[in-house]
């Protein structure tokens, strides 16, 4: 997140990272989920979107999915413009069968946003 906190777009980084994420070389999906938003706010563009597919893969091969990691990762699939059928209906879900009072303002705001995008 640093890169991101010093708005530091360094595009050799970037793609450094986005290398590691197509080669499936990252399993945490805290982790993943984190790196797609350092990359989305940092406007990062590639015209092959396999890193990003790739990552969606590992996120969805996880057997449970947090609401928050839901929300976020929602949030991440309209700010990279990357639109996974699968992915969407696999976070709403997860919303959906979340405790809708423990959802954030933000959390909320973000779907309903992607939502709307796609």
């Amino acid at each position: 997140m640093s890169l991101t906190n010093l708005k530091l777009k360094d595009p050799v980084i970037l793609s450094k990272t986005a290398e590691l994420l197509k080669a499936k070389h990252f399993k945490n999906i805290c982790m993943i989920t984190n790196l797609l938003y350092s990359m989305a706010k940092l406007h990062y563009k590639q015209t092959d979107d396999a890193w990003i597919a790739a990552s969606i893969d590992i996120i969805l091969k996880e057997p449970v999915i947090d609401r928050v990691t839901a929300c976020r990762n929602l949030w991440n699939l309209q700010a990279l413009d990357y639109r996974s059928d699968v992915a969407i209906k696999r976070f709403c879900e997860t919303i959906v069968a979340s405790d809708g009072a423990k959802l954030g303002e933000i959390d909320i705001a973000n779907a309903l946003c992607s939502l709307a995008h796609f």
